[in-house]
């Protein structure tokens, strides 16, 4: 008799547990409806509300309908040098910017269905090793490389949007290092450069780059203030650099504090959870919780930096 109870019982509470879960309904879209390559590696809504699927044969954009496909094909002159798209960003111009599975970077117009290689081909930079790119909110784009620094393109808005590009690196100019692995742009449109060899900021309408913590350019490559991550709060931003050490950057004074953390590796994210309490990520050492409200003084000093060190201009290309 138990035995029944209980299995009425069960029976009796089933319809309760289905009714709670969300209805959820799903339409799967492959190459049998028209993507062109099932492997998808990207995907973005455009500011017209196009969807836009990254795969390794082309380029997809979907209106809700039906896919139109963009890729080099055998005998065309498109300047895609390679069909396999990992990475893919739009500007604030209606321009999505591809980093294709060759290294390479290319800017794709979607009024005109064209493709361009950037730098284009035969200019300084062409054959550099791209690592990844990096598209701002006010519009400059930034190719970062391997070993060759980065690349700064800003888009002329009139006509046909040319581009205009500038090399930063120690042997082309404007920062001391080999290695960019971050730029971020603050809320006040500065651009800040994080790299293997310091940390550079370029402000609004300043031609060069101001660079903070660096060594010389002839000092080793890999410096010991190396930098990773940022975050921007309303009154600071962090920076995460080596050996558990996180920069606090303070907008009122332009002054920096250092917060060293009880670990050796170097900081790969700083998350904000509130305005007091801070989570940061570490390469070899887990993460650590920090509450602003606790800090004794002796983990948080003032570091007084008394002022930008010009690094000398950069060439255009």
């Amino acid at each position: 008799m138990r035995i029944r109870i209980l299995y009425l019982l069960l029976f009796l509470l089933v319809p309760v547990c289905l009714c709670a879960q969300r209805n959820c309904s799903f339409t799967h879209y492959s190459s049998e409806n028209g993507l062109s390559q099932n492997t998808v590696m990207s995907i973005l809504q455009d500011n017209k509300g196009n969807m836009w699927f990254a795969t390794w044969d082309g380029i997809n954009r979907f209106n809700g309908y039906g896919f139109r496909t963009y890729k080099a094909r055998q005998g065309s002159f498109i300047s895609l040098t390679n069909n396999r798209v990992d990475q893919m960003y739009e500007d604030r111009y209606g321009y999505l910017w591809l980093f294709t599975y060759d290294n390479r970077a290319h800017r794709f117009d979607p009024r005109t269905e064209t493709f361009e290689q950037v730098p284009a081909a035969g200019e300084e930079g062409s054959t550099y090793t791209v690592s990844s790119i990096e598209v701002l909110p006010g519009g400059t784009v930034w190719i970062l490389t391997e070993n060759d620094g980065a690349i700064r393109v800003t888009t002329q808005p009139s006509g046909t949007y040319p581009l205009k590009k500038q090399i930063y690196s120690s042997k082309a100019g404007g920062i001391p290092a080999t290695k960019v692995y971050k730029v971020f742009e603050d809320r006040e449109g500065n651009e800040w450069v994080l790299t293997n060899n310091g940390l550079g900021r370029m402000a609004p309408g300043e031609p060069e780059i101001a660079v903070y913590f660096a060594e010389g350019q002839d000092a080793p490559h890999q410096s010991d203030q190396a930098f990773y991550a940022s975050m921007e709060s309303e009154k600071e931003i962090f920076f995460g650099s080596d050996k558990g050490r996180v920069w606090r950057y303070r907008k009122e004074d332009g002054q920096f504090r250092l917060l060293e953390l009880p670990a050796r590796s170097h900081v790969v994210s700083v998350h904000s959870v509130s305005e007091e309490l801070l989570v940061i990520a570490t390469a070899y050492d887990g993460f650590l919780r920090m509450n602003g409200r606790t800090v004794r003084p002796p983990i948080t000093r003032m570091i007084h930096i008394p002022s930008f060190r010009k690094i000398r201009s950069v060439r255009p290309t």
